[in-house]
């Protein structure tokens, strides 16, 4: 226990550091970057902090009863549930703001001295960060297996490798092109992340299928990127000058189109099924 204690608060720290790096080197690029970062980082990190977070703190309790029942097929269903679950809510919202990302800046802050040009920037920082939105739920849910497992220290050289390649990209990545670098080096280190600790998962996790996590974010988003193509032109036929009706006719346009996919390809009847059976609470149980 104490070494687990000690290998996450090693972690922490480290993660905490990697938090600092970007703002520190972004704040010396140019006025007005931080403040974008800062508007972006708002709208990206709600629906983690509202969602994902909340929803794996459940499952956290649930992840860790399955392992001291030492129940290794339940351990791999409530995992592979819960990450399809938060996929299935967050996708859309991820793929549908990245392509109208600079239309939703300006409907929540352009007013005042929030310029246009501040809307680009708060935009071109906020899509790839949608990404990392996404990629915060398959992070936490591994993290959780981590704690669950009590394998922190096993996993600590896996996590200490990918932090470092994180620290390393990001330095270099921001100084060689500039502020809006720093949310695409994440992205690229997450994957790079991924990677490494599909070794740690063969190794330590064979009973979980990491591969269909994995998969199971790929099918979603490319269902999504499917869906968006009809609001996409349509909001290209229409050209709505105000973001609000811009937002208003492209989501409509969108959500029918991946109901009707998803009730197609039978993913809404998972959703509905598995919502269901889990754990999270109202409207979802």
């Amino acid at each position: 226990l104490k070494k687990n204690l000690l290998t996450s608060q090693a972690l922490e720290l480290i993660s905490l550091v990697n938090s600092w790096i970007p703002a520190y080197l972004i704040s010396g690029l140019g006025s007005g970057l931080v403040s974008a970062l800062n508007y972006a980082k708002q709208l990206s990190d709600s629906p983690t902090e509202i969602l994902t977070w909340r929803v794996c703190a459940v499952n956290k309790i649930e992840l860790s009863e399955d392992a001291a029942q030492k129940d290794k097929q339940a351990l791999n269903v409530h995992f592979l549930r819960t990450n399809r679950l938060l996929l299935f809510m967050l996708t859309p919202l991820a793929v549908f703001s990245c392509f109208y990302a600079l239309d939703i800046i300006r409907l929540f802050f352009e007013r005042g001295n929030f310029t246009l040009q501040a809307a680009r920037n708060a935009a071109a920082f906020l899509q790839p960060l949608l990404i990392m939105m996404l990629l915060f739920i398959p992070i936490t849910m591994q993290n959780n297996l981590f704690s669950a497992e009590r394998k922190l220290k096993e996993a600590f050289p896996y996590l200490l490798v990918s932090n470092l390649i994180f620290t390393g990209a990001v330095i270099w990545g921001v100084k060689q092109w500039g502020a809006f670098a720093y949310p695409y080096v994440q992205v690229v280190c997450c994957f790079i992340g991924f990677g490494i600790n599909k070794f740690l998962f063969n190794k330590h996790f064979p009973h979980i299928q990491y591969g269909r996590a994995m998969l199971d974010m790929a099918r979603l988003a490319a269902l999504n990127v499917l869906a968006l193509l009809p609001a996409a032109a349509c909001t290209c036929v229409c050209g709505f000058k105000t973001p609000f009706f811009t937002l208003l006719s492209g989501g409509i346009v969108f959500l029918a189109a991946l109901y009707g996919l998803t009730k197609y390809s039978g993913d809404w009847q998972i959703f509905i099924n598995a919502a269901r059976q889990s754990r999270l609470p109202s409207p979802f149980k």
